[in-house]
């Protein structure tokens, strides 16, 4: 599950269901499907151009091209910090960009838009768009069509998260867990978050393998935090990083570092940040844990990790610009 939904909100939506019965809703036809949340956070909709292979202009009347689209949120947490710079062809101009709701400011080769709010209720919810409209003037001395890219970059600051149960027995009155290790779901985002902990006993279960994992009171075992980007070919980073300090990790069960072992994570009041940089994709943290103080044969030793990263990727449009020659 990717989120619990609370008690009271199911009673209120089972209350509800009478009142949807008398109202005549006995449609044997599904009821329509809303947007889902996508990995693909940042995307681009609704795309316009206005043509592919634009005439070359003159001083008194310059070629134009016309692009629009739209920005929209499809995670599950509103995005408070975002960017849109384009670059302009070698000979364009970009006469203007126009971005919903702010000004856009002039920027070496190009111009940008850049969305900042410090307030989360104004930052741009799920499946919320901004508008974005731009008009370019292209070159004038062109002899044979020639063809141009366009390119655009968007970048935007967001979170993720994972969790993980593992049970633990003290070794003595339990050997082996009686309980199964579990995992959240991975959280909405272009970068994914696994767990890789080390394997206790194999089994067979019809034609299917299933690994078991445990830990064991006063025995340390390391836990590998592997970074995934998940987005969408489209959609893929032109460059993400984990920066010092923005993998945090919370633990219950008696969980803590083990000291004196490799570890990429430094302890920072009641939680774990990590201290080394994830430059690249895929990327890994690692550290070891131990349980210690716990008096049961048997608990559940939890690891929640939370981090933040600004992801940036590419888009690209090509042009063939045609001679004032060939202009009927």
């Amino acid at each position: 599950m990717r989120k619990q939904i609370p008690l009271l909100f199911c009673l209120a939506c089972m209350a509800l269901v009478p009142m949807v019965v008398l109202s005549g809703c006995l449609s044997n036809q599904s009821a329509p499907k809303g947007p889902s949340y996508s990995n693909d956070v940042v995307t681009i909709e609704d795309y316009y151009v206005s043509n592919l292979n634009p005439y070359a202009g003159t001083d008194t009347e310059p070629g134009h091209v016309e692009i629009d689209f739209l920005l929209q949120n499809n995670g599950e947490f509103p995005v408070s910090h975002l960017t849109l710079e384009v670059n302009a062809p070698p000979g364009w101009q970009i006469t203007s960009l126009a971005c919903q709701g702010i000004t856009s400011e002039t920027i070496t080769g190009g111009k940008r838009c850049a969305y900042n709010y410090d307030n989360i209720n104004d930052a741009i919810q799920p499946f919320d768009v901004r508008s974005v409209s731009m008009f370019l003037q292209t070159p004038s001395n062109i002899l044979k069509p020639t063809s141009f890219t366009l390119s655009y970059f968007i970048s935007y600051d967001y979170i993720g998260y994972r969790k993980a149960d593992l049970p633990v027995v003290d070794g003595v009155t339990l050997r082996k867990a009686t309980s199964s290790y579990s995992e959240s779901s991975p959280s909405y985002g272009p970068i994914r978050l696994d767990f890789n902990i080390p394997v206790r006993a194999e089994h067979v279960e019809g034609k299917q393998v299933v690994k078991e994992y445990w830990g064991v009171k006063g025995e340390p075992f390391e836990v590998m935090f592997s970074f995934t980007d998940v987005a969408s070919q489209g959609y893929k980073a032109s460059s993400v990083t984990l920066s010092k300090n923005s993998v945090t990790l919370d633990t219950k069960g008696s969980l803590e570092l083990k000291s004196g072992l490799p570890c990429d994570f430094a302890a920072s009041g009641a939680v774990y940040v990590s201290s080394a940089v994830v430059s690249k994709m895929p990327g890994q943290l690692r550290c070891s844990f131990v349980s210690n103080d716990f008096a049961e044969p048997e608990i559940f030793a939890t690891l929640w990790a939370s981090y933040t990263y600004k992801y940036r990727y590419t888009k690209t449009q090509t042009f063939e610009v045609q001679p004032l020659s060939e202009n009927p």
